[in-house]
């Protein structure tokens, strides 16, 4: 017997909690609860037990990461956490997935996450909305609703700009477990041929607050959905990961010490993570991002890890990943609304953000 219960921040054993996402096989650095604690403060959570006598047992969970506006709570996606969506040491098939998020339904009228790799979900809008109904009471009083009536009606049920659900998203990973020589084979010939001949530098540093603050100066304006509050939580999120030794900063500087570019990434038991990156204008001459990602790879191998690009979907990100050989190791994002009589107020909100964002 599968039981999914919600539970309360104040009421998650998040020493059980840690231990599930440290032993599933798909556990990833976002879903600790020291990282959802600084990232999406008071997160609730989804938590699966098997059979009647374990209600304690923390077999496969998912946190809430909730967010409330105008008086609705809905969940969404943090900032700088990749994927989320269910870990646990279980078979990850369609219908699981579909159960905790038509539990999640049971709590929020509008969901808009990313779930992680290992999540199977195949179901589109329609069923999903199709399952939620059957559900509520009162429905055989008022005659159930089909997929296809859904269907002929989704336009007035959804306020998305998406028009497909769930949509696959672009990770890329590279299997740092093997020796440098056997891993540099798949980069380009020409990854570093510039840094090479400019005698570029690969040093470690400690200063996060300037690998945040280049960032944000060179960055900020291409992502505004990106806060203020935002980049103040990923640096209390950075010194606690420092502190836990989970925390590389690498930078690269010219052969007179200039800096070009600084990298910050995180690291648990299975990945290394590419969270933030800045190249200075005088670094692109020489494609010292590239050099540094090559050296990282480079300290690392021979270990078991893997390298976790962080996407992308942005193709001429992608194309500059897909220089180092990487495999794909897609997630699925997922947008449901049951606030259909926001549509016209959402989309037009929505509309007017994506212009503003694009004129920046």
């Amino acid at each position: 017997m599968v039981n999914i219960r919600y539970v309360k921040h104040t009421d998650i054993d998040k020493v059980k909690w840690d231990a599930c996402i440290h032993n599933a096989p798909n556990g990833l650095i976002y879903a600790y609860s020291y990282y959802l604690d600084i990232m999406s403060k008071n997160w609730d959570a989804l938590i699966l037990s098997k059979g009647l006598l374990s209600e304690n047992d923390y077999e496969a969970v998912m946190p809430l990461t909730q967010n409330k506006k105008f008086g609705i709570s809905y969940l969404r996606q943090p900032a700088f956490t990749q994927q989320l969506g269910i870990f646990g040491h279980v078979h990850f098939d369609n219908d699981l997935t579909e159960q905790f998020i038509n539990k999640a339904l049971e709590l929020f009228l509008f969901i808009e996450i990313n779930l992680n790799y290992a999540n199977e979900y195949k179901k589109g809008a329609s069923q999903i909305l199709a399952n939620w109904w059957r559900r509520q009471p009162g429905r055989a009083a008022v005659g159930g609703v089909s997929t296809a009536h859904i269907k002929m009606n989704e336009t007035k049920i959804w306020n998305a700009p998406y028009k497909k659900f769930p949509v696959k998203k672009c990770n890329l990973i590279l299997d740092l477990n093997q020796p440098f020589e056997v891993i540099k084979k798949s980069f380009r010939s020409d990854l570093v041929k510039k840094a090479t001949s400019a005698h570029l530098i690969y040093k470690p540093s400690d200063n996060i607050e300037e690998a945040i603050k280049l960032f944000k100066h060179n960055y900020s304006k291409k992502i505004p959905h990106v806060t203020e509050k935002n980049y103040e939580a990923l640096l209390q999120l950075c010194v606690l990961l420092k502190s836990k030794e989970q925390l590389l900063v690498r930078k690269v500087n010219s052969s007179n010490g200039n800096l070009l570019s600084i990298t910050i990434f995180f690291k648990d038991n299975r990945r290394i993570y590419y969270i933030l990156s800045t190249t200075l204008p005088g670094g692109r001459d020489y494609d010292a991002n590239a050099f540094l990602l090559h050296e990282v790879i480079k300290e690392f191998s021979n270990q078991k890890l893997l390298f976790d690009f962080e996407g992308s979907d942005i193709p001429s990100i992608q194309f500059f990943f897909k220089k180092f050989g990487p495999a794909e190791q897609p997630y699925h994002f997922v947008r449901i609304n049951k606030l259909p009589f926001l549509k016209r107020w959402i989309k037009k909100i929505y509309n007017i953000y994506k212009y503003s964002s694009k004129t920046r």
